[in-house]
């Protein structure tokens, strides 16, 4: 039988920190070869800033929202997405479609759509551009080494980021450049990378 000491709570920290103790050694290894194979989030910061209207806090918002796309397509998932699109702005795909918010949402919840082929799914990408040689957006991210941003104002509220990897920097070339609006003070992302 446990003897209570003067300061009851000593013994249900000690028992606590014990059994903390015994889980966080029981598997160590599963722990850190996940950390290993698995290159999530990725590093991004802020490199140089172009055009007359560049302005760094601007630029620290919009690299907020690439740090939250880059993270969710390194992790395998785009759900956080719809939250960067304005409904009236809509989102450019490959820089050639244009989709509002609503089709942006009802593709990704659609197993064998444009997200889930091009950015996460080898199988699909490979069919759909016959080739075994295309890599999804999750592993090219996942290969960048992390990514440095550059950014172009073309105006106080249109903004053009190119995303330079650490490494294998030719990957980098397969991205799209990203574009960003302003609209009622805040940033939306109006073409995909």
């Amino acid at each position: 039988m446990l003897k209570y000491s003067k300061k009851p709570c000593e013994i249900s920290l000690k028992l606590l920190f014990l059994f903390l103790g015994i889980i966080s050694c029981q598997y160590p290894s599963e722990r850190s070869e996940t950390k290993k194979s698995l290159p999530c989030p990725i590093g991004i910061s802020i490199n140089k800033l172009y055009g007359q209207h560049a302005n760094q806090n601007e630029a620290l918002q919009i690299k907020q929202i690439i740090q939250l796309l880059v993270d969710s397509i390194c992790l395998g998932n785009l759900d956080n997405l719809p939250s960067t699109i304005d409904p009236e702005l809509g989102l450019f795909i490959e820089g050639k479609a244009h989709w509002t918010k609503s089709e942006v949402e009802k593709d990704l919840n659609n197993s064998k759509g444009y997200f889930q082929t091009y950015y996460f799914n080898d199988e699909l990408l490979s069919k759909r551009k016959n080739s075994k040689e295309s890599i999804t957006i999750q592993k090219t991210i996942q290969n960048s080494g992390g990514i440095q941003l550059d950014f172009f104002f073309d105006s106080p509220n249109d903004c053009e980021v190119k995303l330079i990897f650490q490494k294998n920097k030719e990957l980098s070339r397969t991205l799209i450049n990203p574009a960003f609006q302003k609209f009622e003070s805040k940033w939306f992302l109006v073409r995909m990378l």
